[in-house]
């Protein structure tokens, strides 16, 4: 009985304890500031780019962010040099704000995150948001090899790629940043 008694015990105190936050663990509320800094990244994306955040997500080791993932639409044919100024400025961007916010240091696997961190894909669409086809890019991504896909996608068949071409991320940011000034997106 004395040991029935002292389980439900701790079991009640245990519960209070967690009730009230005391078995909080701490990369929860880095976690948190994680989520609100990518956030902050796709609502500045969306307002200077009209991309359209479909889902993010990431990776964690040891409790710490190793990986963030997010995927975009977006409305409009785009040149595959206007996609790599546009994947490079999102690519920058998101760290840039994942850098420099330092409530969330403790909480990154790697100091500073690097583009290797990160995984992106931009889906295109047409203005009236139906597939687009070969020629016309269909996707850009990056991958955590530090990776751009520029893939194009055939009339049939779903997702069937007609094309996907890959360059380094280096190389891309090497193209876009070696110019004087980031010449404008058309968008």
């Amino acid at each position: 009985m004395i040991n029935y008694s002292f389980t439900c015990f701790a079991m009640i105190f245990a519960s209070i304890f967690n009730f009230f936050g005391g078995s909080e663990e701490p990369y929860k509320k880095y976690e948190a500031r994680m989520n609100k800094t990518i956030n902050s990244s796709i609502k500045q994306l969306k307002t200077r780019y009209g991309l359209i955040s479909i889902g993010s997500g990431g990776r964690n080791i040891d409790n710490k962010s190793q990986m963030e993932s997010i995927s975009f639409h977006l409305y409009h044919k785009i040149t595959k040099e206007d996609a790599r100024i546009l994947l490079v400025e999102v690519v920058e961007l998101i760290l840039h704000n994942i850098n420099n916010n330092k409530e969330i240091t403790p909480y990154l696997h790697d100091n500073p995150f690097t583009f290797k961190n990160l995984e992106i894909a931009l889906f295109i669409f047409d203005e009236s948001r139906s597939d687009i086809h070969h020629p016309n890019l269909g996707l850009i991504s990056l991958n955590p090899w530090g990776t751009i896909s520029f893939v194009t996608y055939a009339n049939e068949g779903l997702c069937k790629r007609a094309s996907d071409v890959e360059e380094p991320y280096e190389q891309a940011y090497k193209i876009v940043t070696q110019k004087d000034t980031l010449p404008p997106i058309n968008l």
